[in-house]
């Protein structure tokens, strides 16, 4: 009887969108959750009899619609572990067995969501909101972030990195063509003269100050004051040790008593070191001087030269033309002992070549040493020394530091590959990259997700590790997954298996780091579906009611 059918049909209505208000409230009641995917309600028509002459009632079948692939509103959390997906794929995660004090058994089959509220726990595993645990393939390489194959538990261990030796400093400059010649300020005045008085004997007395250099050499002229005589002058090369100025005195004043310069009275001149003075002494038989002609105070340059001078007296390098600082950097010895190590650049007396100094303060009193001469053709080096010797501890420190002068393409001047050190015209030195490889030991600091899909951990060293790889796991049907507690997800026949990409590739969204995607629910739109299944449900009902009126008709007629 199609009375009944009715009846039926608007109770199967009643049923549907009992259901469809299900949805809604569980959709509300998700509003604010992480990762939340809705639930829509989809009605099917129950068909018993159908046809051009008849058609029975029955009724209608209610089933969830799941929007797991609908992209919630993404939202910035300033939690570094935190990350979102832009686009399709879920993170693989895996829940917990048991959790003790001692730690954590974590369940080896894999499951996926959306919530990326990921932090650090107790144990050092990465734990969202829901409990679910992150995994991650590890990084084997840090140079190449290659990744392992298999995915991990991503666990942070809070160790100490080891510290590591500089091996390489990556040095690019441009030096200054039109640079005048390396010319230090020597340690005696260019000219000293000195008269006496005939009524005593004559005395004259030089003063030195500052340092004796290796290769100094001095030329000085006894001027007659008749009836002074000298054969020639002394020409004297000081060949003693640098920056012992006694023995640079001595040496000269024994020059000078050697080159038989006599008084008017025919009695020889001599001359003696008193500390820092030299006195010429003769009779008395009238005055003479001693002059120093300007200019002839001379060094020589070789490739010691200004390696002595800087080692002897320090700022007559900084004061000298030619000379230009080459910028600093901080190296590391296997044990992670930082040493600051000074660069300095001389213009040597021969065209176009430069040599290039550093200093080790921990290796005075000879501080500072040669890393070779560099000359130049058109620009470009003919030759650059590959490696430089730096005088750390020779128990914590091995081999030399290769300086690298390729240029990586960062200072736009030079293509990757091509020489980073040059000489053109400049009013100064410029340096335009100065870093090293080396770095102390670091204890974990902070750990944060990078925009590449990269777990990365922060060391107090000012270093970073790459740890792990995020990938995300795509599906053909992601809306057939299982839907699981903690918004989790498991896979199905009907959703396919899963496949697995990195940020951004092979249909994989990516990965927003410091971010969570909210629930994908509209307020508004889930108010408005529960307004039209209340009034639908009120319809069924009063089908009900007037279904059972019509019954009762029936029922009165045998009255």
């Amino acid at each position: 009887m199609s009375v009944y059918g009715a009846m039926n049909a608007a109770v199967s209505g009643l049923k549907a969108q009992s259901k469809s208000l299900g949805n809604i409230s569980d959709n509300i009641a998700n509003s604010q959750t992480v990762g939340f995917k809705r639930v829509d309600t989809s009605f099917s028509e129950m068909v018993t009899l159908s046809n051009r002459r008849s058609h029975a009632p029955g009724g209608v079948i209610a089933t969830p619609r799941y929007r797991h692939s609908v992209q919630g509103d993404v939202g910035q959390t300033q939690i570094g572990t935190n990350m979102a997906i832009s686009g399709a794929g879920f993170f693989v995660v895996s829940k917990a067995n048991s959790v003790t004090p001692a730690g954590v058994s974590l369940d080896s089959e894999m499951l996926y969501t959306r919530r990326g509220d990921f932090e650090v726990d107790r144990f050092g595993f990465m734990k969202n909101g829901g409990g679910y645990y992150l995994r991650g393939r590890p990084v084997i390489d840090q140079t190449t972030l290659n990744v392992s194959d298999l995915l991990q538990p991503v666990r942070i261990q809070k160790d100490v990195m080891q510290a590591q030796q500089t091996s390489r400093i990556k040095y690019n400059l441009n030096l200054p063509a039109n640079s005048a010649t390396f010319s230090p300020r020597h340690a005696v005045d260019s000219q000293i003269t000195q008269n006496t008085s005939a009524a005593q004997p004559q005395i004259t007395t030089l003063t030195f100050g500052g340092t004796a250099i290796t290769g100094d050499t001095v030329t000085l002229t006894l001027d007659d004051g008749d009836p002074l005589t000298l054969p020639t002058p002394v020409n004297f090369t000081y060949t003693g040790p640098t920056n012992n100025l006694n023995q640079f005195l001595d040496d000269l004043a024994a020059a000078i008593t050697a080159a038989g310069a006599q008084d008017g009275g025919g009695n020889a001149i001599t001359a003696a070191r008193v500390n820092n003075t030299i006195t010429l002494t003769g009779g008395n038989a009238g005055p003479f001087s001693v002059t120093v002609p300007a200019g002839a105070w001379n060094t020589p340059f070789t490739a010691t030269t200004a390696v002595n001078m800087a080692n002897a007296d320090e700022t007559l390098l900084y004061s000298a033309s030619g000379s230009f600082s080459g910028g600093a950097v901080t190296v590391y010895n296997n044990l992670g002992a930082p040493v600051d190590v000074q660069f300095r650049w001389i213009k040597t007396d021969t065209p176009d070549q430069w040599q290039l100094l550093a200093k080790d303060p921990n290796a005075a009193p000879n501080a500072w040493t040669s890393a070779g001469m560099i000359t130049f053709a058109n620009g470009i080096p003919t030759a650059v020394p590959a490696t430089m010797a730096l005088a750390l501890p020779a128990s914590n420190f091995a081999g030399n530091i290769t300086i690298d002068f390729t240029s990586d393409g960062e200072n736009g001047m030079n293509s990757v590959g091509e020489n980073g050190l040059t000489q053109f015209y400049a009013e100064d030195i410029s340096v335009y990259r100065l870093d090293q490889d080396g770095y102390g030991a670091g204890v974990l600091s902070d750990v944060f997700i990078n925009d590449f899909g990269f777990v990365v951990a922060n060391y107090d060293n000012g270093r970073s590790k790459v740890l792990y790889q995020i990938p995300l796991a795509t599906f053909n049907a992601p809306n057939e997954l299982q839907r699981l507690d903690g918004g989790a997800f498991n896979r199905t026949p009907e959703s396919g298996d899963p496949l697995y990409a990195v940020n951004g590739n092979a249909g994989a969204g990516l990965i927003i780091a410091s971010a969570t995607e909210g629930s994908n629910v509209d307020i508004a739109d889930e108010f408005t579906k529960m307004i039209v299944t209340q009034r639908a449900y009120s319809a069924n009902s009063k089908t009900v009611r007037t279904a059972d009126d019509m019954l009762e008709e029936v029922i009165n007629l045998k009255r």
